[in-house]
């Protein structure tokens, strides 16, 4: 019994040091008070308390030698009543020990009372106490004081420096990751990207983001010039992840590629690192993974600098994607090109040090009409193409993910202005975005437009902001799809962007003459997304209900519309299903007669059957099909002037042939 009790001790007091060493390294023990936290209190625990524990008994004399023999623990009085004189002489030695001596539960719950009454009178007088959670606040300011001995950075400081931090697993894959890029070539392209589709779906996203970028850069990032074919295999890789994988890891890899390119301009190391980096940014370019404007702010930023270290990566930067911007970005290119050159014109003499600096700066100021060939010509045409060739045949069938979007600026900016092109809406700024207080269910950006233009939307009757910007936005296009992009970047759902294709209607029914750039803005609507047909259908219907109160020009406009969607096959013949043809009446005749003769005579016997076959062999669209039929028969067989009447009647034939090899 006397052994059971001793270990029952011994095993007390190796728990308490090891909770005292864990509260030290945790920063648990930085309590000034010994005393019960105000918030047992308030809550009312500290009854709860006393209730579980036995009450602290008060001794105000305890000394070594004075010990009174009567202090029997609760804990440790297991008398026997066949052994009470052993066990009241065990009693007696526990409790005649000095207080140095005692397990620490003992002086936690009865010998420290007086200190801790001490150590409340001194807390008194501090000038911080806590709040009903147990946070330290400043009594006379009410703010929240800090404590950077909290248990998480205690907890990642211990880690750190134990070197934890690399578990098993991530070495794995960061092994995995660099052996995949050592080993990449022309032959094992295909078989990396699947490697890395496979990885990135079963780990961290971000783990996975991160260890490409390192390996990836750590590579191209040397002292030495990497063999091209070496950089356009990484920048394929990357390619083929941008369109196969995920445009996210493209864009967080362009990302902190660009930051990491600029903090060595500013460093400017010994060695040809540099002209590493701005190559691969060169062939990202050249596979499309990002668009001309990153490639023209680098250089700008390169020919700022004045040294020949980065004179040398604005010429690299012309040498390998010179070719690729004539042929895909002709004006941004002539501009870059004229923009330096008047940059050099400018330049001081003082500043062209060396022979190298002056003889790159003449041989930009010698290029005349974006003859960039004495550029390109010292690059390996034959094996970029090759490449080129690969990509290709490997994305052939795949739909294609469109270049980043975003520009260095954006990159330098991501604290102010966001990732706009991860979440996939366009970035303004603060000054053009205001709450649009005429419209509470839109909260849009007022764009800038013209005064003109503001004044030409007022008497087009765009009296609503959303529609104001729509038709701004359409009349100060360049081209269809020029306003198509526009248009999607406002970011408009529901109600607010059909709208769009109401307004194009409109606008097509207001010209004098009839402008097919309309049919062209509805056409890419309509090819971008089904939803945009549904609209296009019900604000036809719309007008062809009312035929006999627009005006003569306007329904010109609309039949010359409607010819140009069918043809497109934005919207089918079954547009037409509206109009009654037993109750038809003068215009809308003329008015449906212009349409199926154009359409019969500009489209082939292939878009024709594509366009009856349907519509004939439905059982939903017998009484349509019936109407049609007797229409074409009793209406377009007749001469009309401005026609190839011939021809006209030969598709009226091949209708007939379709009619009669699908009978319902």
């Amino acid at each position: 019994m006397k052994q059971l009790r001793e270990e029952l001790v011994r095993g007390i007091d190796e728990d308490d040091m090891e909770i005292h060493r864990y509260e030290r390294i945790l920063g648990y023990n930085k309590r000034k008070s010994k005393n019960m936290p105000k918030v047992f209190r308030t809550e009312g625990l500290d009854y709860l308390l006393e209730i579980c524990d036995s009450k602290p008994l008060q001794y105000s004399d305890i000394d070594g030698d004075n010990c009174p023999n009567t202090y029997h623990s609760g804990m440790l009085s297991v008398e026997d009543s066949k052994d009470s004189s052993e066990s009241m002489h065990e009693n007696s030695a526990l409790t005649c020990t000095p207080k140095r001596n005692l397990p620490a539960f003992i002086k936690r719950n009865g010998f420290t009372e007086m200190g801790e009454n001490n150590e409340s009178e001194k807390d008194a007088g501090t000038s911080s106490e806590e709040d009903i959670y147990g946070r330290l606040i400043n009594k006379k300011t009410g703010e929240f004081l800090s404590s950077k001995s909290c248990a998480k950075e205690k907890l990642n400081e211990l880690e750190q420096k134990a070197g934890l931090l690399e578990t098993e697993e991530h070495v794995k894959l960061k092994k995995s990751l660099r052996g995949l890029i050592n080993r990449l070539n022309e032959h094992t392209l295909v078989g990396a990207v699947k490697m890395f589709s496979d990885i990135f779906a079963r780990k961290g996203h971000n783990e996975v983001k991160q260890l490409l970028f390192f390996e990836i850069t750590n590579s191209v990032d040397v002292g030495y010039r990497l063999p091209d074919r070496l950089i356009i295999e990484y920048a394929v890789f990357i390619a083929l992840v941008h369109t196969t994988v995920s445009a996210e890891v493209s864009a967080y890899f362009v990302e902190n590629y660009i930051v990491k390119l600029l903090e060595t301009v500013a460093a400017l190391p010994e060695g040809k690192s540099l002209e590493n980096l701005t190559v691969l940014l060169a062939e990202l370019y050249n596979f499309k993974v990002i668009k001309v404007i990153m490639i023209t702010e680098i250089m700008q930023y390169l020919r700022e600098q004045v040294n020949d270290k980065c004179f040398t990566c604005f010429k690299a930067l012309l040498s390998y994607c010179g070719n690729t911007m004539r042929s895909r970005d002709m004006d941004a290119l002539q501009k870059c090109i004229t923009e330096t050159q008047s940059f050099f014109l400018h330049l001081p003499e003082t500043s062209r040090k060396t022979c190298q600096l002056r003889h790159i700066v003449d041989e930009i100021n010698a290029i005349k009409n974006t003859n960039v060939r004495k550029f390109t010509d010292i690059v390996d045409s034959a094996m970029h193409s090759h490449y080129v060739n690969i990509f290709r045949g490997l994305t052939r069938k795949l739909d294609k993910e469109k270049e980043l979007p975003m520009s260095v600026d954006d990159i330098m900016h991501i604290d102010e202005r966001g990732r706009w092109w991860l979440v996939g809406s366009a970035w303004f700024p603060t000054a053009s975005v205001p709450v649009n207080k005429t419209d509470d269910k839109f909260v849009g950006q007022t764009l800038k437009f013209s005064a003109s233009l503001l004044q030409l939307a007022k008497r087009a009757k765009m009296n609503t902001t959303i529609r104001r910007d729509i038709f701004c936005t359409i009349m100060s296009s360049t081209s269809e799809m020029d306003a198509f992009e526009k248009l999607l970047r406002l970011s408009f759902k529901g109600q607010q962007e059909r709208e769009i294709v109401h307004i194009c209607v409109h606008c097509a029914l207001r010209e004098v003459t009839y402008n097919a750039f309309y049919a062209a803005i509805i056409d890419r609507l309509c090819c971008y997304h089904k939803r945009f047909k549904l609209t296009t259908q019900y604000a036809l219907w719309d007008r062809i209900k009312v035929l006999s109160q627009i005006s003569e020009l306007q329904r010109e406009n609309l039949a010359l519309l409607i010819i140009d969607l069918m043809i497109k096959r934005s919207i089918g013949i079954t547009l037409l299903k509206v109009i009654e043809f037993g109750m038809i009446d003068k215009i809308t005749t003329q008015f449906v007669r212009s349409i199926l003769s154009a359409v019969l005579v500009r489209s082939t016997h292939q878009t024709l059957l594509e366009m009856f076959q349907h519509v004939v062999s439905s059982p939903q669209h017998k009484f349509f099909a019936d109407g049609l039929q007797v229409f074409i028969h009793m209406a377009l067989k007749k001469p009309q002037q401005n026609i190839d009447n011939k021809l006209l009647l030969s598709k009226i034939e091949f209708i007939e042939g379709i009619w009669s090899s699908n009978p319902l």
